[in-house]
């Protein structure tokens, strides 16, 4: 391998008489020492773009023979000023020539003329010479770009002039203004990037008179912001209206969408991740109200997502993979699952040709009655319907406690008191879990009507007579056939008049004791007769009827009133 270098010298020509013109120059030359020509081209056209040069504007680098002259540039340096004295000439056409000067500037005495040392005038220089843009103020040098197909790197004197004077009038004041509030932003930009984002303002705002700063502010955070290769892009998205931040791709680098309206919540940002929660939702086997997911779908959905459960993964997967997925609505997206067959999500191809074959929605923000149907949308299963019907419920069954007369047992009405004091923690219960997907606006607003049928629910049962508390011992005396005050029909037959309870008449033997002892002390014969032990049970007798000479009261066996035998006239 040879290691040998030699010397290359290269002119480049400017393209045009209108390069010429514009860029003030004829040429550029170069030279440097390396191995080979292509070598030498190749580092000639990186120093010609360290110089702010456009390789558009100038022909195929050319070698020349390297000049032997006193004012040879710098190696490495892409030299424009060099070729304002030497040009390409010579018998064999690759000799860099001095340029000779004019007659008429060799007659000029040199001490009464402004001349240079090539006998050019330099007043005629100065006034020809092209400024930078580059050391402009910020609103100069978006001026410069305005309108033009290429950067402008460079501009005349004269122009540099009419850019100041018509600061004013060509550049509308929403733009001059957003401008400065970005000039931070804005500053550091080379002329080329500046010149991109000030055509790409253009083409998003025709008319920047009409427009608003804030979107104009918004599109210059955006545009710079994005990826290089996702800037034409952007620009494209905010020609349609879709006021997108950054341009979300799929997997195989496809635009996924998600700038323009749909029937989702206007606040809600779409992304692949609200996708997903969505591909969940989809493919649980309840009907719900799709714009007000309840909660507890809405936790099964995120659980489902986080465990990347089955067939959810194979939607996902292929959901994501699909161009513009983020575009169409919700209820395509349910729609599109909920009407495919239950096992296509085993077979990938089959899969993503169902979604190619289906997915034909226009209107995203408006889905058809159709595509409602077929998502399975039952809005009146939302979550203030499922609190009205609970209320109701509710409401029903404390009705029917209260018109209801039957004795319940104690572990029953123990049951029931505690299922009335469980309804309104359930009711509270039933809406904590009720979560609305889109945004917190619905959340507040759901919340808000819930929390005044609740206050009506408290003040129904304001009206409703507490239970009236039983005693055990009660319950369990009216069971045995007992007379209760309270339970028992004080009506029935069975009852007889002055002997209710055996219970009453064990409760006042000890007052029954004494009225026998005083009424043994009044009679004259109270020493000969003694009481009769009580039975449990009196029973009449029907062949004499027996009467207590002391109270009147007929039957039998001690008197319960006051205590003598019945049937005894002593």
């Amino acid at each position: 391998m040879s290691t040998d270098k030699e010397e290359f010298a290269l002119y480049c020509e400017a393209k045009n008489d209108k390069v010429r013109k514009r860029l003030g120059i004829k040429g550029g030359f170069y030279w440097t020492t390396a191995k080979k020509l292509s070598v030498a081209i190749s580092r000639c056209i990186t120093a010609m773009d360290d110089n702010d040069y456009d390789e558009d504007d100038f022909k195929k680098p050319v070698r020349v023979h390297l000049p032997v002259v006193n004012d040879l540039p710098p190696e490495g340096v892409f030299d424009t000023e060099f070729c304002n004295r030497y040009e390409k000439g010579g018998e064999d056409g690759i000799t860099m020539v001095f340029i000779a000067p004019s007659p008429s500037v060799q007659e000029k005495p040199a001490s009464t003329d402004n001349t240079n040392v090539n006998g050019e005038d330099m007043t005629e220089i100065e006034e020809n010479m092209l400024l930078p843009v580059s050391g402009q103020e910020l609103p100069i040098r978006w001026l410069a770009q305005h309108g033009s197909e290429k950067p402008v790197t460079h501009v005349a004197r004269e122009e540099l002039q009419a850019l100041h004077i018509a600061r004013a009038e060509e550049l509308p004041a929403v733009t001059a203004l957003a401008i400065s509030h970005k000039t931070k932003l804005l500053d550091p930009l080379e002329i080329r990037d500046l010149h991109k984002l000030v055509r790409d303002t253009d083409k998003v705002f025709p008319n920047p008179g009409n427009s608003d700063l804030g979107l104009i502010t918004a599109f210059f955070e955006a545009y710079l912001d994005a990826d290089y290769t996702d800037r034409g892009l952007l620009t494209k998205e905010w020609m349609k209206g879709n006021r997108v931040s950054r341009i979300t791709r799929t997997a195989s680098g496809a635009n996924a969408g998600g700038g323009n309206k749909t029937d989702r919540n206007p606040n809600l940002v779409h992304t692949f991740d609200t996708l997903d929660v969505e591909i969940a939702a989809a493919t649980l086997p309840m009907d719900f109200n799709i714009y007000e997911i309840p909660g507890s779908v809405y936790r099964r959905a995120k659980e489902i997502v986080l465990k990347r459960e089955s067939p959810f993964k194979e939607w996902s997967a292929a959901l994501r993979a699909t161009p513009g997925i983020l575009d169409y609505s919700r209820a395509a997206i349910f729609a599109l699952i909920r009407s495919a067959h239950p096992e296509f999500y085993h077979y990938p191809g089959r899969l993503q040709g169902y979604i190619n074959a289906y997915l034909t929605e226009t209107d995203h923000e408006n889905p058809s009655k159709e595509t409602l149907t077929a998502a399975r949308h039952t809005p009146e299963k939302d979550i203030l319907e499922e609190v009205n019907r609970e209320l109701s419920a509710k409401q029903e069954t404390e009705e029917e406690e209260n018109d209801e007369e039957k004795p319940q047992p104690s572990c029953a009405m123990a049951d029931e008191q505690a299922t009335a004091e469980t309804v309104e923690p359930d009711a509270t219960e039933h809406h904590q879990d009720t979560q609305p997907l889109d945004a917190q606006s619905q959340v507040n607003s759901v919340d808000a009507k819930y929390q005044k049928l609740r206050a009506e629910l408290h003040e129904a049962r304001k009206n409703i007579p507490p239970p009236n508390p039983v005693d055990a011992d009660k319950l369990l005396a009216a069971s045995r056939g007992e007379f209760v005050e309270g339970i028992s029909d004080p009506n029935d037959p069975k009852w007889i008049k002055g002997i209710q309870t055996r219970d009453s008449v064990y409760q006042n033997q000890q007052e029954t004791e004494q009225n026998d002892q005083k009424a043994e002390q009044n009679s004259p014969n109270a020493l000969q007769n003694e009481p009769e032990t009580k039975q449990p049970e009196p029973v009449a007798q029907q062949e004499v009827e027996k009467v207590c000479t002391a109270c009147g009261q007929t039957g039998g066996g001690n008197c319960p009133d006051c205590g003598a035998v019945m049937g005894d006239a002593t």
